[in-house]
């Protein structure tokens, strides 16, 4: 039987916070999502927008303070990488939720929003992970 490492269970727990995390971001996008076709009067292209970018903000510090638990202050240069990578993720997310509605007969906002994100989880995790919140080598 293989024991894990204090460097395994480190990085699975890591996966775990950012799962927690991300759900956490996903019922944002979606609350925003729905309050605006619903109830604002948006089609579902131009609220999807809205709240994409909505949830990218509440991610950002969510996975900061939760996920990879930055103890150094904020700064904007991080906060730009984060948005390029979120924004990255975000295009093909975007990109992925109008295919559906367009081109699978019958699909409709729920079906697309689920495809789009799963599509977009493990991108966004490395892109954080590796790009954005990166741990300095000892």
């Amino acid at each position: 039987m293989i024991k894990p490492t204090a460097r395994y269970r480190k990085h699975a727990m890591q996966a775990v916070r950012f799962i927690v995390t991300g759900g956490s971001a996903l019922v944002v996008d979606a609350s925003v999502l729905f309050l605006l076709t619903r109830f604002g009067g948006l089609n579902p292209f131009s609220a999807r927008a809205i709240a994409i970018g909505v949830a990218i903000v509440y991610a950002y510090f969510a996975h900061r303070r939760v996920t990879f638990a930055v103890r150094e202050p904020a700064s904007l240069a991080q906060f730009a990488k984060f948005c390029s990578v979120a924004v990255s993720v975000a295009a093909i997310n975007f990109a992925v939720y109008a295919g559906v509605l367009m081109f699978v007969p019958g699909a409709n906002i729920s079906l697309a929003f689920v495809i789009a994100t799963a599509t977009s989880v493990m991108m966004s995790f490395f892109g954080y992970r590796f790009g954005v919140f990166n741990e300095p080598k000892p």
